[in-house]
């Protein structure tokens, strides 16, 4: 049963990472050119736009499922599958 709940977690955390990647990207290509030369406008353009958020948002709950998983002693098995997803 072990093996199973992390084997879900790592595949539902890397699908969450993933998908969070790809709204981003798709997002970010719909806004006007960014510059690093001017980084707070560029930052607002980002956060400003909600699907860029979404992304942004659910890429950190993705993250946040990883590192809390991993930091369980009871998921063992999900540490030994971290690096699949």
């Amino acid at each position: 049963m072990r093996t199973a709940a992390g084997l879900l977690l790592a595949v539902v955390s890397a699908m969450m990472l993933n998908w969070g990647f790809f709204v981003q990207h798709g997002a970010s290509n719909k806004l006007p050119a960014l510059s690093l030369r001017h980084p707070w406008t560029a930052l607002r353009l980002l956060f400003t736009n909600g699907r860029w958020l979404l992304g942004y948002v659910v890429g950190l709950a993705g993250w946040g499922l990883t590192s809390r998983r991993c930091s369980s002693p009871r998921y063992r098995s999900y540490r030994r599958l971290l690096p699949v997803g």
